[in-house]
């Protein structure tokens, strides 16, 4: 059997729902300090033990003396990795709190401290982190703006991914929260006290050559006053820590009492559903494992000097990016950030932060600007993926690398921003349990923008190629969504023999092109059809005036596929007008050739994009001919982000056909089928204060 001692009180989780509000900052942080204290004490234990599952349910409040006891070592373990030579590959820990590197089998005492600062955090602000993406936590003061910027500086040196980049040592770490403690509230922990019996003072914190977290000023616990020091007691008197599950703070407090059973507390593990993106992904990556291997099986560690360039970087590095025409394009692992003119964008600026920091070396700032970008925004989807691409570069496991190839500038950048909205919940789906799904492989993603203009798209696509050649873990392309821009990129792919995937490009131009390109969506001539049939049969339409662009694949071949449909079913096609992508005076004119044929059509066909059928909706009102005509066009009308206000007030006349859409389970009477990607779509990017769309 065993001793141990019997702590009544409250655990922390249960004090915090009970409050459900952020604790006291003081209050924090004398608990914490004191739970600090019981760590400093566990490290200096031969060999050292790691409780690799602290939180807040493990910490009693005691309702003896109020001070803060830990419990449940059930996996706590001796720290012997570093002589046996072997990984740990067991306990976990609990998602939200437990640090990356423990489930990968690499927990020590530092993890420990990650683990302390998440329960911190939760502490403070009163955000649950297991209701959260894992190893995110937003700057604690956006959350709660009462606590001190000091305490949010520690919370982010705690809080780093890097594990050589956190506090290295529970005395370090205490030393800290100890200032804060008296500069802020003119306390201490009463750590004298609470130290009573042990039998050496807390371990001496090593200089550093970094700046240290908070800023200090002589007084108590600085400069050269001494700590209290604690009252020795014969070693004989001292038990060691039991390493089962039970209440433990510094002995001698062990009584022959009953041990209090802390029960188990459910949480809420983070899934991530799958867009149709996904399928996207896993066609290039089933396409491109087997070409990958042939190139050398993947590497591991942090990617070659290439990973990421800023604006004006040498030409001989392929990851980078130039301003052309206004917009800027190219490629970026995350030193270059394209997607900057959101709506009210609140993101942005920690975003270029984080792309500065990044480029100076300086790993460890970015993540955290990274996370304050998705605290503000968390819609952002390239502030997601810059971040996870960090976590998978410096987490030292085998990666391969897929290039998104988007629209994330001009007037159809809300495209782009769709694009890597599902190419990051793709993303986490691979790299869920360290890549278990491709056996232990996880994915980065190349963010790859050519921008508006599909002329621009060769270039790019000419960028991945040299980075592929210079990087065998490139092993494919996802995109792009506008059929110009995916056959101008396929032309180049395809010659070096670069799988690409397109997720929404269904230009007739692409059928049967390369076999290096695939798609996930049907083509024109199938969508074409089913537009004819529903014009024809739903909407009672006869007679029908088409818009298209002769210059674009898309408008071009949906427009000759709808006209001959629809002549095929028994409709007529009156006219077909002339317009230019892009070209808002074109679209006005084209509108005003179509009002002067007023009676002779009752449908408008209009083959383009949403951002040309937008300046379409907001002129119709001026063209009174047409008050009573529907509109019908192709699934690149469903493109929310692609409308304004005015635009949207049209909305009650236009039809659109669509590759999928949210309401067609509930349709077809499919609820109980319903993919989970629906809700943990809104629960990725809608966790804290959304600008963007999702």
């Amino acid at each position: 059997y065993m001793v141990q001692e019997y702590a009544p009180g409250e655990n922390l989780e249960d004090h915090m729902e009970h409050l459900n509000k952020p604790m006291p900052e003081k209050e924090a942080l004398t608990y914490i300090s004191q739970v600090l204290d019981i760590l400093d004490y566990l490290g200096q234990q031969t060999p050292p033990i790691v409780h690799r599952d602290i939180k807040p349910a493990n910490i009693i409040i005691s309702a003896r003396d109020h001070r803060a006891r830990l419990v449940d070592f059930g996996i706590a373990r001796a720290d012997e990795a570093r002589n046996a030579k072997r990984k740990q590959t067991s306990a976990l820990g609990t998602p939200g709190y437990a640090p990356p590197e423990q489930y990968q089998g690499n927990a020590d005492g530092r993890s420990d401290l990650y683990a302390l600062a998440a329960t911190l955090h939760h502490l403070v602000t009163n955000r649950d982190p297991r209701n959260y993406p894992p190893f995110n936590y937003p700057p604690a003061r956006s959350i709660n703006p009462q606590i001190s910027q000091q305490l949010e500086k520690v919370l982010e040196h705690a809080l780093v991914i890097d594990v050589k980049q956190r506090y290295q040592t529970a005395a370090e770490m205490k030393h800290d929260i100890d200032d804060i403690l008296h500069q802020r509230f003119n306390s201490a922990s009463d750590t004298s006290s609470y130290m009573l019996n042990i039998s050496r003072p807390l371990t001496a914190v090593p200089p550093t050559p970094s700046a240290p977290a908070v800023q200090r000023s002589q007084g108590y616990g600085q400069g050269n006053q001494p700590r209290p020091q604690p009252v020795p007691v014969p070693n004989n008197q001292r038990p060691l820590p039991q390493q089962q599950a039970g209440a433990f703070a510094p002995p001698p407090y062990s009584q022959n009492q009953p041990r209090r059973q802390n029960s188990g507390n459910s949480y809420l593990l983070w899934s991530f559903g799958l867009l149709v993106l996904v399928l996207l992904v896993i066609g290039g990556l089933i396409f491109a494992i087997p070409y990958f291997s042939n190139r050398n099986s993947a590497q591991s560690g942090s990617s070659t000097g290439q990973n990421g360039s800023t604006v004006g970087s040498s030409s001989s590095d392929p990851i980078s990016a130039n301003t052309v025409n206004g917009e800027l394009l190219g490629l970026s692992y995350g030193k270059t950030v394209f997607d900057t003119n959101r709506p009210n964008c609140k993101s942005c600026s920690y975003k270029q932060q984080a792309a500065e920091n990044l480029t100076q070396g300086n790993g460890a700032q970015a993540q955290s600007l990274w996370r304050a970008a998705i605290s503000q925004d968390s819609s952002d989807a390239e502030a997601q993926i810059y971040l996870e691409n960090q976590i998978v570069q410096g987490s030292g496991r085998p990666y391969i690398t897929i290039a998104v190839g988007t629209i994330l500038s001009g007037p159809n950048a809300s495209v782009g921003r769709d694009d890597l909205q599902g190419a990051y919940v793709a993303q986490k789906e691979f790299n869920a349990n360290n890549g278990a799904r491709l056996g232990g492989v996880q994915v980065c993603l190349l963010v790859a923008n050519a921008g508006n203009d599909a002329n621009n798209v060769q270039s790019v696509a000419n960028q991945i190629v040299q980075a592929a050649q210079k990087d065998s873990r490139i092993v494919g392309v996802a995109g792009w969504p506008f059929s110009s821009h995916a056959l101008s990129a396929s032309q180049v792919l395809s010659q070096a023999k670069i799988p690409m995937v397109s997720g929404t490009a269904s230009s007739d131009d692409l059928t049967g092109t390369s076999s290096y390109f695939f798609r996930v969506a049907p083509s024109n001539l199938m969508e074409a059809a089913a537009g004819a049939k529903y014009a024809k049969n739903s909407l009672n339409v006869q007679k029908v005036i088409v818009f298209a662009d002769p210059s674009d694949s898309y408008s071009r071949s949906l427009s000759d596929d709808f006209s001959k449909a629809f002549t095929g079913i028994g409709g007529q096609v009156v006219k077909t007008i002339s317009y230019k992508r892009g070209d808002a005076q074109s679209i006005s004119t084209a509108l005003q050739q179509a009002a002067n044929q007023a009676g002779a059509s009752d449908l408008l066909y209009f083959s383009g994009y949403a951002s040309d059928m937008n300046t379409l909706l907001v002129d119709l009102p001026q063209a009174t001919d047409l008050s009573n005509t529907k509109i019908l066009g192709g699934d690149a009308l469903y493109e929310l982000g692609g409308y304004d206000q005015r635009g949207r007030e049209g909305f009650s006349r236009l039809h659109f056909t669509a590759f999928a859409y949210p309401d067609e389970w509930a349709v077809l009477n499919h609820n109980d089928k319903r993919p989970a990607f629906f809700q943990d779509y809104i629960t990725a990017f809608s966790a804290s204060n959304p600008q963007g769309s999702y």
